[in-house]
C-alpha cells in the first residue's frame, strides 16, 4: 500500500513538472551573434549560378533588419543549367527541449528594389534530421522595400508531427525556374515555427527595472515575464533621452540583456517593449539610464560574478 502511494505521488509530481515546463518557440534564425556572417549557414552553387558569401557563410546586414540587430542577406544569380542552395540550420541550446506546437513556418522578407514583380524568387524547403528535404514551397513577390511576413502552412508535409517540431533541423532556400542571370537580393529575418496565425494581445506592460554600466557595455534587467503572449522583448537605446533606436531583442524566458556600445565614459538611456507572435508592439516602458565607465578590479570581479546575457 505504501509503495503504491509513493508511486502515485512520484507520478503526480512528474506530471506537474511536465505541465509547468516552459514551452520554447522553435526558431531557425533571429539574430547572428557575430557580425559579418551567420555561422550556422551553409552555401553551395554550381553551373554558373552564384551566391554572395562571406567566409563560406551567409552574409548578415546590420543596416536592414526586421528585428534588431541584423538580418540574413540572400544575394544570387540564377543561370540556365545552374543551381544554388542556402541552408540555415537551427542551433540547439542546452536545456531547450520542450517546444510549442508548430503549424506554420513563418519568416520575414524584404525586397529592397522596385521591380519586385520581376524578381526571381527562391524556393523554400525544410530539412529533416536525415537531411532529406520536403517539397518546395513558393514565395509571392510582395511589395518592394517593405518587410513582409511569409506564412507557410505545414499541413502539406505528410510525415510532419506538429508536436515534434525538432524533426526539422533547417530551412533551405534554393534556385527556382527563372534563369535570366540578373542579380537578385533579398533580406531574411525571424525564421521560425508558429503554433497559430492568431497572435493574442499582450496584457502585461513592459517595465525596465535597472541598467548598470560597465567598461563598454550596459546590463539591463526587467522582471520575469509570465505573460505567454510575449514573443520577444525589444530593446531601445538613446544618447540624448529623446531619440531612441532599436538595438536588440531578447527571448521572453531571459530577463536580462547586455548592450555592447563599444564606448566607455558615456551615458545611455534605455526603454523596452514587448512583441507578440505577429510582431505587434506594446507601448514602451519608462526610461532608465546608465553610464559606461573605466573598470576597476573590483568592478570586473563583480561583472564576472553576475554574468552578462545578450
Amino acid at each position: 500500500m505504501l509503495k503504491n502511494c509513493l508511486f502515485v505521488c512520484l507520478f503526480m509530481s512528474t506530471l506537474l513538472a511536465s505541465a509547468q515546463e516552459f514551452q520554447y518557440n522553435y526558431g531557425f534564425f533571429c539574430n547572428s551573434p557575430m557580425a559579418g556572417d551567420y555561422f550556422y549557414s551553409k552555401l553551395s552553387f554550381s553551373g554558373g549560378s552564384t551566391l554572395k558569401q562571406n567566409n563560406g557563410k551567409m552574409p548578415v546586414s546590420e543596416v536592414l533588419f526586421h528585428t534588431p540587430g541584423n538580418s540574413l542577406e540572400l544575394q544570387y544569380k540564377n543561370a540556365a543549367g545552374g543551381s544554388w542552395k542556402a541552408i540555415i540550420s537551427r542551433t540547439e541550446k542546452r536545456g531547450m527541449d520542450h517546444f510549442r506546437k508548430a503549424t506554420l513556418l513563418s519568416f520575414w522578407i524584404l525586397n529592397p528594389f522596385a521591380n519586385s514583380a520581376e524578381s526571381e524568387l527562391p524556393g523554400v524547403q525544410l530539412m529533416r534530421k536525415d537531411s532529406s528535404l520536403t517539397s518546395v514551397f513558393t514565395v509571392k513577390p510582395g511589395k518592394a522595400n517593405e518587410w513582409q511576413q511569409v506564412i507557410i502552412p505545414l499541413t502539406s508535409i505528410k510525415d510532419f508531427d506538429p508536436k515534434i517540431p525538432e524533426s526539422m533541423i533547417a530551412v533551405v532556400f534554393s534556385q527556382q525556374d527563372k534563369k535570366d542571370g540578373k542579380e537578385q537580393t533579398f533580406y531574411l529575418d525571424d525564421i521560425e515555427f508558429l503554433p497559430s496565425a492568431v497572435a493574442p494581445e499582450i496584457t502585461t506592460e513592459p517595465d525596465l527595472t535597472s541598467a548598470t554600466g560597465y567598461g563598454v557595455h550596459v546590463d539591463l534587467s526587467w522582471d520575469k515575464i509570465t505573460d505567454r503572449n510575449v514573443h520577444l522583448v525589444k530593446i531601445y537605446r538613446s544618447e540624448n533621452k529623446r531619440d531612441y533606436i532599436p538595438v536588440g531583442v531578447q527571448q521572453p524566458y531571459i530577463n536580462r540583456y547586455a548592450d555592447f556600445t563599444g564606448v566607455s565614459g558615456k551615458k545611455y538611456y534605455y526603454k523596452i517593449s514587448f512583441l507578440n507572435a505577429k510582431y505587434q508592439e506594446t507601448k514602451l516602458s519608462s526610461a532608465v539610464s546608465a553610464e559606461t565607465k573605466t573598470m576597476s578590479e573590483l568592478d570586473l570581479r563583480s561583472m564576472v560574478q553576475q554574468g552578462s546575457f545578450r
